[in-house]
């Protein structure tokens, strides 16, 4: 529609403008003629001529105002169907909106439901067992309580760091009422655990994610990374380090971070990080080179914890530490 009357308009203007152009010649004419007497003229075809102009610049001027007419109607008829789109989407997005709040409180009444049919658990609790825990795994009590258990049924544990491969542990009902089970974590899996009754029926919770910060350090990245080299040498070096998780059991808490340096020459320097800044959830560590005493073959990032265990891994000339962060 809005390219019809793009055309529209330009028929009607050069309408006008031949209109114009019409009336021009015709005033033109009658000046060029008014000083003489009108019969000395050849009549037939001066006033011919005049009366087909003003007939040709009336039609002209009359198209031109139908014309206008008949647009001004299409731009009100579309004005109208706009109008009337406009009120339809309208309408559209309260039955839309509805219908989404409609879905919303039916997925929270079923959230609710599936909430209340798991509630028969309650009260779990890991509790690391550091006198046998080592640097290379993790002993691990958990226990828990049900609001209400079949009073011969049996309780187990069943959990596993593989897709589709469980180890089922019986778990001990204490004095207290709470059961127990013990587990040996290795910080390189990770786990799934569910928690199941086995009595004249069969009834076990949904499969949940035994949390890593009772197992696994918390992640160390490289937040910043920068050096120069001249002529195959490296001038100087500069990285910050962050460790993010939350630190529940300062089991993996870092005790030294440092780069080892390696030499061509086969020797090795070591250059130790300072701790920036520390908290619950996150703590920052940076490290500065300014020199190096012969050309660089391998820097590497190493880095020990409270317990033992340590991590390191090339950062250059390859960023192998980045690298396998990226695969767990």
């Amino acid at each position: 529609m809005p390219q019809e009357i793009g055309w529209a308009g330009i028929i009607i203007t050069i309408l006008i403008i031949v209109a114009v152009i019409y009336l021009f010649k015709y005033i033109i004419k009658q000046i060029k003629y008014k000083p003489y007497d009108i019969k000395t003229v050849p009549l037939t075809g001066d006033k011919l001529f005049m009366d087909k102009g003003m007939k040709a610049i009336v039609g002209l001027l009359i198209f031109s105002i139908v014309l206008n007419f008949f647009i001004y109607t299409k731009l009100q008829k579309t004005e109208n169907e706009v109008k009337n789109l406009r009120n339809n989407m309208s309408a559209s997005y309260e039955n839309l909106n509805n219908s989404i709040s409609q879905i919303d409180r039916y997925v929270s009444s079923r959230l609710d439901e599936f909430v209340n049919d798991n509630s028969w658990v309650i009260n779990e609790e890991f509790i690391i067992d550091y006198e046998k825990t080592t640097n290379k795994e993790v002993h691990l009590d958990f226990q828990w309580s049900f609001n209400e258990i079949e009073e011969s049924a049996k309780v187990y544990l069943v959990y596993s760091d593989e897709i589709d491969k469980y180890e089922k542990k019986e778990a001990i009902k204490q004095d207290s009422g709470m059961y127990k089970t013990s587990l040996i974590l290795f910080p390189d899996k990770e786990y799934k655990y569910k928690i199941m009754s086995e009595g004249s029926v069969i009834k076990a919770t949904e499969e949940k994610e035994i949390p890593e910060d009772y197992y696994k350090p918390g992640r160390i990245e490289i937040s910043g990374m920068s050096y120069e080299e001249s002529n195959g040498y490296l001038q100087n070096f500069a990285i910050g380090v962050t460790q993010q998780g939350n630190l529940i059991s300062g089991l993996y808490k870092p005790e030294k971070l440092q780069l080892v340096i390696n030499y061509k020459n086969n020797e090795k320097e070591i250059s130790e990080f300072q701790l920036e800044s520390e908290s619950l959830f996150t703590n920052i560590w940076s490290a500065n080179i300014d020199s190096f005493k012969d050309k660089t073959e391998s820097i590497v990032l190493e880095i020990k914890y409270e317990n033992g265990h340590i991590e390191s891994n090339e950062i250059w000339p390859e960023d192998k530490f980045s690298e396998k962060l990226k695969q767990k």
